[in-house]
């Protein structure tokens, strides 16, 4: 394993707000890594403490073997794509990317070379005369992107890259982004509140929670294996009830189960309950079920039509025993 990033013990606090608190956090090299967390988790934090913008009040920072913790951003070999794009509207598409190896006072020649090469790969050739104001959102996040990875930084940060696009185009542009991720061999550090966006992209999803780090791994896993009931809650949908609800008393607070991994039944089932409405999404519905207290949601692939009132069984396949906020067992019916 080449860990290519490395935060240990580090420390960020704005007046007596700990807004960071990372005790080890290594990253890959070649790696695509999305760091995702409810508002206030620390996530923009951990970037720009990485990036150099902010300093921590503790710790060290080491990136590809050399302590960078102090170091000004822009001795940091690292590239940095921002949400609002931060393109110069006074300069065309080509001199936005050239900018970085200009300062850089590379030659004009080698500048040019280099510049036709990445608007190849990032297919905007075609508008490399242009201005800022006169390309889409989607066409100026991916000048952004080219302006970042032209002087070919050890490390990419992207804050929020996708937040400020519609929807049709975030998708395209996430799908984008990881192609090249690839085919340049980069190591990315993207920073998002969007579950589908992160699980889409994600070789590995770090997960903050009050600024620490509460589980490191990839999509599949962190979904299939939580550690704590804060990820598997914050990660896709899932149903909490109480331990006694399925007559388990071997000392658990509660049990959890995803919608997909239950199903509904008339006759026969762990647990019953009463439907209270159902939502039709096309090849599926997500039945509501009231159970006691509490209100499960199922998957139902089959989308039948459940009417209020009803009352039905449900057959649990998978589910997670719960003892003071861990995931303390995986419990297979």
């Amino acid at each position: 394993m080449n860990e290519i990033l490395i935060l240990e013990k580090v420390i960020k606090k704005y007046g007596n707000v700990t807004a960071l608190n990372v005790e080890r956090l290594g990253i890959e090299q070649g790696t695509y890594n999305v760091i995702l967390g409810p508002s206030g988790a620390g996530k923009s934090t951990l970037l720009r403490t990485v990036a150099g913008l902010d300093y921590p009040d503790s710790g060290k920072i080491i990136l590809d073997g050399k302590d960078i913790t102090n170091k000004p951003a822009w001795e940091r070999d690292i590239g940095l794509v921002f949400q609002n794009y931060a393109l110069y509207p006074h300069l065309t598409v080509y001199d936005n990317i050239a900018l970085p190896l200009t300062v850089k006072g590379f030659k004009k020649e080698e500048i040019s070379e280099r510049v036709m090469q990445i608007v190849k790969v990032m297919g905007i050739e075609e508008h490399i005369n242009k201005y800022p104001r006169q390309l889409s959102g989607g066409q100026q996040q991916r000048v952004a992107l080219a302006r970042a990875i032209i002087k070919q930084p050890k490390l990419l940060l992207l804050d929020e890259p996708l937040s400020n696009l519609d929807a049709k185009v975030r998708v395209e542009l996430r799908s984008y982004l990881k192609t090249i991720q690839r085919q340049l061999n980069i190591t990315a550090l993207h920073v998002t509140h969007d579950q589908s966006e992160a699980m889409a992209i994600a070789d590995n999803l770090v997960v903050l929670n009050g600024g620490a780090v509460d589980q490191v791994g990839s999509p599949k896993d962190i979904y299939e294996n939580p550690k704590t009931v804060f990820v598997s809650t914050f990660i896709g949908m899932l149903n909490i009830i109480p331990a006694s609800t399925f007559r388990i008393n071997d000392g658990y607070d509660a049990v959890g189960f995803r919608p997909e991994n239950a199903d509904i039944f008339e006759d026969d089932g762990d647990i019953s309950g009463t439907v209270k409405y159902v939502e039709y999404q096309g090849e599926e519905t997500i039945v509501y079920i009231a159970v006691g207290d509490n209100t499960v949601r199922i998957r139902d692939r089959q989308s039948r039509f459940f009417e209020s009132g009803k009352k039905v069984n449900i057959k649990i396949k998978k589910a997670f025993a719960f003892k003071d906020g861990k995931v303390v067992k995986s419990i297979l019916f």
